[in-house]
């Protein structure tokens, strides 16, 4: 949780400019207040259901994966700068 605060933080300044930091910040602290609500249930289901912690850390095992390789492509340069051009033409239609 914290460090999703603090990476959300860091972030969305680069990704989405200054002027749009303030609403992504919203949605990455809103989006970890559910991940900490949910997601101890939902491991906590998973672990009723299958006896041990097991798939339990393999759930969290992939997560961990998926999350790296989104931070990657996220950070790539080509994505960086599509997310630029997008910003660009968003800007000058207003």
């Amino acid at each position: 949780g914290v460090l999703s605060g603090l990476y959300g933080a860091n972030a969305a300044p680069r990704i989405f400019g200054p002027a749009e930091a303030g609403n992504m910040i919203g949605f990455v602290v809103m989006g970890s207040a559910r991940g900490a609500t949910l997601g101890p249930a939902c491991f906590g289901l998973m672990y009723d259901a299958f006896g041990d912690y097991t798939a339990v850390l393999t759930a969290m095992g992939v997560l961990l994966v998926v999350c790296i390789a989104l931070n990657g492509w996220l950070f790539s340069k080509r994505s960086q700068d599509g997310i630029g051009s997008l910003i660009a033409a968003q800007q000058t239609a207003q």
